[in-house]
């Protein structure tokens, strides 16, 4: 998807008209960005999403040339039989930092059966999906995916990135994501909205009782917080927060979909969760002091050193 990054003194009331500041377009979409951090601290992932024909297609085509980036589909047809664009989410940014978005929806919303047909099942050690995918009209198609990796290598680390899609999707989707044996990773806004608790704490507990799997909550300034199912009691949790170091924030585009990409290289270079979390922490941090939702390589090289220093 296109990012249209628009920065406003406050946000639009009923009726009211604002004048953007300034604006620019990056390429974003959650799963890319999540991708882009995995590529940029050096771990190997395919991401498949589509590219659709039109307008926002021809720009992120020309920022994924320029990362040397490959797509994984040609330009594909919608289900009406005409080409259907790139999505894009215009992101309206206030003074201080924090977003709210504007999805206009795209290719990435009708995801197909047959788009997974050459797509790997076996030795996958680990997979995550978006929410707003899932709630699209392809939803289905990306879950019986899942199910098939779930099926042939079932040791594999499934996540699941609600997003803020998260109280849309359907009953049957849920059912199926359930069935995933996912680990959940979601903002506290969103784990507050779907379990109806008042506290971070209290929504966490609730959600590994749904999933009985781990439930990674982020939380901005205060951090991240770790629940999982307590193994001496089927009916309560343990919860770990992990904090992380306050920083001037430009804006928060991205933050989570970095998070998520940070968290995942860490756990695939043997951290803990907690250390994967914390690494994460401060990688989110750094692109909430950029603008947009992707940093210049240049800025993760200390975190590619760490990784694989880990590793020898």
């Amino acid at each position: 998807m296109l990012d249209l990054l628009c920065r406003v003194d406050n946000l639009p009331q009923a009726g009211e008209g604002v004048v953007v500041s300034s604006s620019h377009a990056v390429l974003g979409g959650c799963a890319f960005n999540s991708a882009e951090i995995l590529r940029q601290l050096g771990i190997p992932c395919e991401l498949l999403a589509p590219m659709g024909q039109g307008m926002f297609a021809h720009l992120a085509q020309e920022q994924l040339a320029a990362r040397g980036v490959d797509i994984w589909l040609p330009p594909t047809l919608s289900p009406e039989g005409t080409p259907a664009d790139c999505g894009a989410c215009i992101c309206l940014v206030t003074p201080d930092g924090q977003r709210t978005m504007i999805t206009l929806p795209g290719i990435e919303r009708h995801f197909q059966q047959a788009w997974f047909e050459e797509a790997p099942t076996h030795d996958v050690a680990l997979a995550f999906c978006s929410g707003y995918e899932i709630d699209g009209a392809g939803g289905f198609a990306i879950l019986d995916y899942l199910n098939r990796i779930r099926q042939q290598s079932p040791d594999a680390v499934i996540i699941y990135a609600a997003g803020p899609r998260i109280a849309s999707v359907s009953d049957e989707k849920l059912r199926r994501i359930l069935e995933l044996d996912a680990i959940w990773h979601i903002n506290d806004q969103e784990a507050l909205e779907f379990s109806g608790c008042q506290t971070i704490e209290a929504a966490g507990c609730a959600l590994v009782q749904q999933t009985q799997n781990i439930v990674i909550v982020t939380a901005g300034a205060q951090g991240a917080y770790i629940f999982e199912p307590d193994p001496c009691s089927n009916q309560s949790s343990t919860c770990v927060h992990i904090p992380t170091t306050p920083v001037e924030v430009v804006d928060t585009v991205g933050a989570g979909d970095a998070h998520l990409g940070a968290l995942i290289a860490g756990y695939s270079c043997g951290m803990t969760w907690p250390d994967a979390v914390s690494f994460a922490n401060q990688i989110s941090a750094l692109v909430c002091q950029n603008a947009g939702a992707t940093i210049p390589d240049s800025q993760l090289v200390n975190f590619y050193q760490m990784l694989h220093e880990r590793q020898h």
